[in-house]
């Protein structure tokens, strides 16, 4: 026992981490176990290890995106790093949710969900850390996304000029970060709200979309094939029976007026027609000329099954209802 520094040692502690002496008066030759001249002073380094290793890790390869949470996509792998300043790291050990074993090399996390990474390290001397964590999900899914018709459409994919389109889209886990969209073999464009037609011309046309979530997993590109009937129909008159053209086209009270339209895609839904300016009707069947001597006018239209309506045709009648007088005069001899 130290007689000189008894209340310091038995057992002495080490003030300094890292590098200590003990110090020894004079250097003593080791053959002859003599002083050494000159005279020269002795330290003998002990190193003091009495902090644990610090340890940390790193995620890599795969997108990163985080809100509350922390999300990664496809090509995760992580790396655990330790370090020690004085007697070293021993070993590195870590979970990922099973049972603990000791790290070598990176690991790779190609299962989807959330997880809780521990890990710690120990050096040679026994000192240990406190276990650290890192929560983080995988997201391997791919957003979905869908459309809906927003407006006038016959047989499932004819649609009106003044259809829209609207697009659906969900993710479960990081969430949509982007729909694009496109026509036929255009650019795509960045879905913001419900998608007009404005530009397209009649006839047939492909819509394209798809999303991407925050972590740069791509839905798989959809498409819906319509047709944009954007031509009215085309309606023409007949007048049957008595009808004799001069300055007007004379008719009698007997003389019926038919209408007949075609479509070019989508398909007549309905004829109308007004007499004199008055009641707009749907035509069915043959109509009477009113039996009103003079001039009468006859405006008729009609609209497909998307409701493209035609311009407007007229037809002007004078309806002679009134039979000639015939008389003989009779002359003097």
């Amino acid at each position: 026992k130290s007689k000189k520094s008894a209340d310091y040692t038995d057992p002495m502690y080490l003030d300094t981490e890292g590098i200590n002496y003990i110090r020894s008066k004079w250097a003593v030759n080791k053959e002859s176990q003599k002083t050494v001249n000159p005279k020269e002073e002795i330290l003998y380094e002990l190193y003091a290890d009495g902090l644990p290793p610090y340890t940390y890790h790193k995620f890599s390869g795969a997108p990163k995106y985080t809100k509350g949470k922390v999300y990664y996509g496809k090509g995760l792998s992580y790396a655990i790093t330790s370090r020690d300043a004085v007697s070293g790291v021993q070993k590195i050990h870590f979970t990922l949710g099973s049972s603990w074993g000791d790290y070598s090399s990176n690991q790779n996390v190609d299962t989807e969900g959330e997880f809780t990474l521990y890990y710690y390290s120990n050096d040679n001397v026994g000192n240990a850390e406190k276990t650290r964590s890192s929560t983080f999900t995988v997201d391997l899914t791919a957003p979905t996304s869908g459309h809906a018709i927003e407006g006038i459409v016959y047989n499932s994919t004819i649609l009106a000029p003044s259809t829209k389109f609207s697009l659906s889209k969900s993710d479960a886990l990081s969430g949509v970060r982007v729909t694009r969209y496109s026509f036929d073999s255009g650019s795509d464009r960045v879905h913001g709200g419900n998608i007009s037609m404005s530009g397209l011309a009649d006839g047939d046309h492909v819509l394209y979309y798809y999303s991407t979530d925050n972590v740069k997993n791509i839905d798989e590109k959809k498409s819906f094939a319509f047709y944009l009937d954007r031509i009215p129909p085309v309606v023409e008159n007949q007048v049957n029976g008595d009808q004799y053209k001069g300055k007007y086209l004379y008719v009698s009270n007997r003389t019926t007026v038919s209408f007949s339209a075609t479509d070019n895609k989508a398909g007549v839904n309905k004829i109308y027609y007004r007499i004199d300016g008055k009641e707009r009707y749907d035509y069915s069947s043959n109509v009477a000329v009113p039996d009103v001597k003079g001039l009468h006018s006859f405006k008729y239209d009609a609209t497909d099954n998307v409701q493209n309506l035609s311009p407007n045709k007229y037809l002007s009648v004078y309806v002679d209802n009134v039979s000639p007088t015939t008389g003989i005069r009779y002359g003097k001899p």
